[in-house]
């Protein structure tokens, strides 16, 4: 989930589901790994933990995540002056 603050990363468990979210402000980096058939999405931090690694999406729908983090940064950042 990628919102204009924030991007949400939701791994399905037995009994519920774990959510890990990242301040739009505290993402570093975003890349993109394209296999043969499927592409997967790293999402860095800026406070050093773990990166978010979300697997097997198309390469379009890949694009199209860092395309909208890249494009909610650029607008926090022009926001803040």
């Amino acid at each position: 989930l990628i919102t204009p603050t924030s991007v949400v990363h939701h791994t399905p468990q037995w009994f519920g589901r774990y959510e890990h979210s990242i301040h739009i402000a505290h993402v570093a980096s975003v890349g993109i790994d394209t296999d043969l058939l499927f592409s997967h999405v790293q999402i860095e931090t800026s406070g050093g933990a773990a990166p978010i690694l979300c697997r097997g999406h198309y390469k379009s729908h890949a694009v199209r995540i860092k395309e909208l983090i890249e494009s909610y940064q650029s607008r926090y950042y022009e926001n803040r002056d």
